[in-house]
């Protein structure tokens, strides 16, 4: 739910207020450090931006720079196994925002990730869309 209106059905991460105008993207400050960048909305001034968690891809080792990607440090809080998915919710703390990711089990198995492990995490900057 968002300013009354629903705008996801499930644990998609919400980014509200603090954009601007950067370079041609918008950005907004996680505090402590990283940013987060998008591309501009077509229309209107924007104010929230959602991320399907499944969009986030993580790596235990820093990737490589990608052209418009975001790669944000972060570490695991909490990681809860969905049944119905058949998926791992990671929830990671990246400066003062919490940032959701889902993957398989055998790639957190692989990672060897557990709460306080350190996680690289990565999306682009078309998979935030403007609520």
């Amino acid at each position: 739910l968002y300013m009354g209106k629903v705008v996801s059905g499930g644990a998609d991460n919400l980014f509200s207020g603090g954009w601007r105008l950067d370079g041609g993207y918008m950005m907004r400050e996680l505090g402590g450090g990283p940013a987060i960048f998008a591309y501009p909305p077509a229309a209107g001034a924007p104010s929230a931006a959602m991320l399907n968690a499944a969009d986030v891809a993580i790596s235990s080792e820093c990737p490589q720079q990608a052209d418009c990607a975001n790669i944000i440090r972060g570490r695991v809080l909490q990681m809860t196994y969905e049944r119905a998915s058949d998926a791992v919710l990671l929830t990671a703390a990246a400066g003062e925002a919490i940032i959701r990711a889902r993957l398989t089990p055998t790639a957190a198995e692989a990672m060897s990730l557990v709460p306080s492990a350190e996680v690289y995490l990565t999306f682009p900057y078309a998979a935030l869309r403007w609520v």
